[in-house]
């Protein structure tokens, strides 16, 4: 199984009120992929590089915030 999780920070502040709201998306995740991720011969096995096909084409939720700073 194969997942990609978002997890996100919000920092909010207006006047003396600070708070940081959290939260988390999944964007993909795929089962019976049909791909070895390994090389067997490959004894280290500290990184594996992954083809970029399983997420370079992901639209991020509508429900992700920018990133912007704003001043009133």
């Amino acid at each position: 199984m194969f997942q990609i999780e978002l997890i996100g920070y919000t920092s909010v502040r207006a006047h003396d009120l600070k708070r940081t709201e959290s939260g988390s998306w999944v964007l993909t995740s795929l089962a019976n992929m049909n791909m070895p991720l390994n090389n067997p011969g490959d004894k280290s096995q500290r990184e594996w590089r992954l083809p970029p096909r399983l997420w370079d084409n992901l639209p991020l939720p509508n429900t992700v915030a920018p990133s912007f700073d704003t001043c009133n």
